[in-house]
């Protein structure tokens, strides 16, 4: 019996184990499934990615040689339009909820650049500060339209054209990433004092963008890399197709994510790497060694391009 008893409880032991472990595992299926549906509702097709970048957000930026100002900007009874100026020379500090800069007819033309989907004006600040030490005044700009069942990209557009009246502009170049690419499209169709349009790793939406591209007489300069899933595949091919007057550099190493400055885990968490090019193995194998591109090199091509544009007015 004493044996019996043994084996009875060892046996029960074993059973003890086995249903927690199968406890253990179907709690982590059910967490899996739960961060799969989190991120399913997180990722609409296609765009720019999610939660607000880091660093901190605020006026306490400070770069030598760089004024560097926080404002506000209210605009019908919705919430204020938050703004980052960037301009050569000694920055004041201040933060104002209505601020307007001196803009003669003569000076370089204003940049409005924009941030993709769901981010914030944090993730442009790379390239923001490297137009503003070319010369050129930069406005980044939280989106106040996008959302996660939304894009909101004709709304924010309509923000873009507001601030550069706002700002007092007599030449506009509307700038932007990802589905902030979009709504600089939108605005420069839109926009009688636009000279140009830069977009850095375009995605269109609803053919909102084809439709935008069609007849557009001013340069666009566009940076494209990888058809991955954070771009919707290339999907801003067909926009290409249709511009009349589009100068394109292609980043084929490049995923979504390399044209932010800076950008962040989760977004490199979640956009795919690109897929090397069909070749021969050998090839394939020499193509996956190549470095990733260089971001101050994607950023030089930027800073190129809006010098482009406003070198194509005097031709």
């Amino acid at each position: 019996m004493g044996l019996d008893s043994g084996r009875r409880q060892a046996s029960q032991a074993q059973l003890d184990l086995a249903q927690l472990r199968a406890y253990v595992t179907g709690m982590k299926t059910i967490a899996t499934i739960i961060s799969l549906l989190t991120l399913a509702l997180l990722i609409p097709a296609g765009c720019t990615w999610l939660s607000r970048s880091e660093g901190p957000e605020g006026g306490g930026m400070a770069v030598t040689g760089m004024a560097i100002e926080d404002h506000a900007l209210a605009l019908g009874s919705g919430k204020p339009l938050d703004y980052r100026l960037y301009q050569a020379g000694q920055s004041s500090g201040r933060q104002s909820s209505d601020h307007v800069a001196p803009f003669s007819p003569d000076a370089p033309p204003l940049i409005i650049l924009a941030h993709g989907f769901l981010r914030d004006q944090r993730t442009m600040q790379g390239l923001a500060l490297a137009l503003a030490q070319a010369g050129y005044p930069v406005a980044t700009l939280n989106f106040r339209h996008d959302s996660l069942f939304s894009g909101g990209h004709v709304n924010n557009s309509r923000d873009m054209i507001a601030l550069a009246r706002h700002l007092g502009a007599k030449r506009v170049i509307y700038a932007g990433f990802s589905a902030g690419g979009l709504a600089a499209l939108l605005a420069a169709r839109n926009d009688p004092q636009a000279i140009g349009v830069l977009t850095l790793d375009l995605v269109d939406s609803q053919a909102l963008g084809v439709t935008a591209a069609k007849g557009l007489e001013l340069p666009v300069v566009a940076l494209a890399g990888a058809p991955t899933n954070c771009n919707a595949n290339g999907n801003a091919n067909s926009v290409y197709q249709v511009l009349p007057r589009l100068s394109l550099t292609r980043f084929p190493q490049a995923n979504h994510c390399a044209f932010e400055s800076p950008s962040d885990w989760l977004c490199r968490t979640l956009c795919a790497k690109p897929e090397p090019p069909a070749a021969t193995q050998t090839q394939a194998a020499v193509s996956s060694l190549e470095p990733e591109p260089d971001p101050a090199g994607i950023l030089r091509t930027a800073v190129a391009g809006v010098q482009q544009i406003e070198q194509s007015l005097s031709d």
